[in-house]
């Protein structure tokens, strides 16, 4: 990939500091009224913007960073400079920011892979020079295709390189995205003299210093105080999910204004306001993987005040910007104190209070845990996919390295992201499909983190937010020295500062035992494989759902599982009337079960089987000991991806004799659900078998891969 820098390579005059100054006073008052103001710094960092710096903002949320590269893309475009490129790391925040961008009168777009119908228009509007700030995602710096295209059309250049959320590029951020590691080569091509802009409100000295090694040494930086004067900050420790929801229940309708509650799942997204919605409080639900029609108007209602309550993922978080917000509720804490300032500062950014509530509860951790074990690939995986790929004839598809290496096909897929990222691999589409080939020039060691380091970090930075949990000093205080503010000073507004403006607790034992009602209501629906992971597709009814009761050590189900499972070695009798209870009412009303089977178990024979027929006495059905178990194959739960599932238990049943099920309907019983490949295997051996229909049951999910 080439670039015509020309013009940028001659050198710029330095033009006066007063004339840029003037300038962007008359761009601000243009769009904003005579009376408008430049806050603190703002001004500073247009000028060295227009000065051809490389450049790093560090202001709090809500600053106006935004402004600063707005109006720098104004002034440049009026001298006849090139669109501005602005990396940018959600798609909310994007759209965000073109309705901001046109009070400016400027014509802002997205490049994205949600609008790749558009793409061809974009170009073409590129080549006319009628587009002055193009929005990317990280993704896009790796498709060459894209990066050539939009160059090759762009006559004048790019004039103006903005990196929104700049903490995402260093490995100390707390939110750094190995996408953003494409910007570290696309950095290297931008010629000397074009303006670059970092910009953040979470980055502490530690983070500066590795964004100024990425962009130069020799770069201004603008930091302000970290202070939100708008914010009441508490923190509300509660034991059960149900205390939390019963709590939600009785603090909520008392908010004026609208607000977020932030939840670390999907699956409490959907919970939490479904708990809302049941009384009468307007909440909808909000996460990255919802279709983008949805995601746009529940902003757009969000925005309007037409909703109450939007309960969302982290998709909805920086830089979104509704200056009304009232108040921000944390259903579970974040990862990292600067991951939890980065979130309550959506809140109060123009009326004088707003509430920032930090709910505490003991399955917190465990979400936790999970993500940071998840974020990045093991050295052991790379080294696996990278012998893997080496020792092939051919080049490989993302499909080829999951029947040959027993590797989640994310845990694949996030390999070939990093090796791509450091060049290590190239990505080629060979007959329709990727492919990924070594790249023989490649410097790249096998290593993408000192891991030491990264797990040193992450239990710093649990422990800086348990920290922050348990102080009895001021809570913006201690936010501010976290992120090495320079002026750290009590706010006298917490609830630290000025006592509790929410109760901590919830006395009301009537709501909290509606909300444990209502938890166990929420059983999880999961449909069977449809699909041959070696191609094809499976004799699956797709009409038939099925059920598990709980996820696996959430809530009072899940827990009683667990300690059915693995501490008293038999599932209770509470777990049955549950089930039946639910069936009967809940899921599967009007559903008759002819008999019961279970998926048998070499390792644990009675478990299952135990539990299987109390639940057919208390049905008043048979319970058939029909399954037989052929095999003493690995543990399902080693097997990382849908090839091995599928080949681990494909072969692994048979059917007794003497059993009369033709034609007959079967609740087919077992204690965890997760791939749904045991599932899927049994079904259509008992279908083959004349069984009319089969009823997936199991006590909980393991959480990961069931859909709900």
């Amino acid at each position: 990939m080439e670039w015509d820098h020309k013009e940028t390579q001659k050198d710029r005059r330095m033009e006066s500091t007063e004339k840029i100054s003037s300038e962007a006073f008359a761009c601000l008052r243009r769009c904003y009224g005579e009376g408008a103001e430049f806050r603190e710094g703002q001004l500073e960092a247009i000028v060295a913007v227009m000065q051809g710096r490389r450049s790093l903002v560090v202001e709090k949320t809500g600053w106006g960073k935004s402004l600063v590269y707005f109006i720098a893309t104004r002034m440049l475009r009026d001298r006849g400079k090139g669109p501005t490129v602005v990396i940018s790391p959600l798609l909310a925040l994007m759209r965000n920011q073109i309705d901001n961008a046109k009070k400016l009168n400027i014509r802002a777009a997205r490049f994205t892979s949600d609008n790749e119908d558009e793409h061809d228009e974009i170009l073409e509007n590129l080549r006319r020079d009628e587009i002055d700030l193009l929005l990317m995602s990280p993704e896009r710096l790796g498709k060459t295709d894209d990066m050539e295209a939009i160059i090759s059309v762009t006559r004048k250049g790019i004039g103006f390189f903005v990196i929104d959320e700049a903490h995402c590029i260093s490995e100390w951020g707390h939110d750094f995205r190995p996408d953003y590691m494409r910007i570290r080569n696309f950095l290297q091509l931008i010629p000397q003299g074009t303006p670059i802009l970092g910009t953040t409100a979470t980055a502490n000295k530690r983070v500066v210093e590795d964004i100024r090694n990425q962009l130069g040494k020799d770069i201004f930086i603008s930091r302000g105080p970290l202070a939100r004067d708008s914010l009441k900050i508490q923190v509300v420790k509660l034991d059960s999910q149900e205390e939390k929801f019963a709590w939600l229940l009785q603090t909520v309708p008392k908010l004026k204004g609208t607000g977020l509650i932030y939840c670390l799942t999907v699956r409490d997204c959907k919970i939490v306001a479904m708990w809302l919605q049941a009384h009468g409080i307007n909440a909808r639900a909000y996460w990255g993987s919802q279709d983008d029609a949805e995601r746009e108007k529940l902003e757009d209602d969000f925005f309007f005040n037409r909703i109450k309550v939007l309960v969302a993922t982290t998709a909805l978080g920086m830089g979104y910007d509704k200056p009304d917000i009232a108040f921000v509720i944390h259903y579970q804490r974040p990862g990292s104190l600067i991951a939890y300032y980065q979130q309550i500062g959506r809140a109060g950014r123009s009326i004088p209070e707003a509430y920032a509530v930090l709910m505490v509860g003991r399955e917190d951790e465990k979400i936790l845990e999970y993500f940071r074990n998840t974020a990045f690939p093991s050295d052991e995986n790379l080294e696996q996919v990278t012998k893997c790929i080496r020792e092939s004839a051919e080049p490989l598809s993302l499909s080829e390295f999951t029947e040959k290496l027993n590797l989640k096909r994310g845990d694949i897929s996030k390999c070939l992201k990093f090796l791509e990222i450091n060049s290590a691999i190239f990505k080629r589409r060979i007959s329709g499909r990727f492919r990924y080939v070594l790249n023989p020039n490649s410097a790249f060691n096998g290593h993408l983190l000192d891991r030491e380091q990264t797990i040193a970090k992450r239990e710093a930075e649990d422990e800086e937010m348990q920290n922050f949990i348990n102080t009895s000093s001021c809570y913006m205080e201690f936010v501010e020295k976290s992120l090495d503010d320079e002026h750290p000073v009590r706010c006298g507004r917490c609830a630290n500062c000025a006592g509790m403006f929410f109760p901590d607790q919830v006395t009301d034992q009537a709501l909290i035992k509606e909300a444990y009602d209502f938890l166990k209501q929420q059983v999880i629906m999961f449909s069977l494989r449809k699909n041959n992971p070696f191609g094809g597709r499976l004799d699956v009814d797709d009409k038939i759902k099925g059920l598990a009761l709980s996820v696996y050590d959430e809530g009072r189900i899940g827990h009683l599982v667990k300690q059915g499972k693995y501490v008293d070695g038999k599932f209770s009798e509470k777990l049955a009337d549950f089930a039946i209870e639910t069936f009967k009412n809940k899921r599967w009303p009007g559903v008759r079960i002819d008999f019961v089977a279970y998926v048998p178990s070499l390792r644990k024979p009675n478990l299952v089987k135990d539990f299987a027929h109390l639940l057919a006495d208390k049905m008043e059905r048979q319970c058939f000991d029909l399954i037989v178990k052929t095999k003493n194959n690995p543990q399902q739960k080693t097997m990382e991806n849908s090839a091995y599932q599928y080949s681990n238990v494909a072969d692994c049943f048979d059917l007794a004799n003497g059993y009369d099920i033709r034609g007959k309907t079967c609740l087919l019983v077992d204690d965890m659900v997760d791939s749904k490949w045991t599932f899927t295997a049994i079904s259509l051996l008992l279908r083959q078998n004349g069984v009319a229909a089969v009823y997936p049951f199991a006590l909980a999910s393991s959480g990961a891969s069931v859909d709900e």
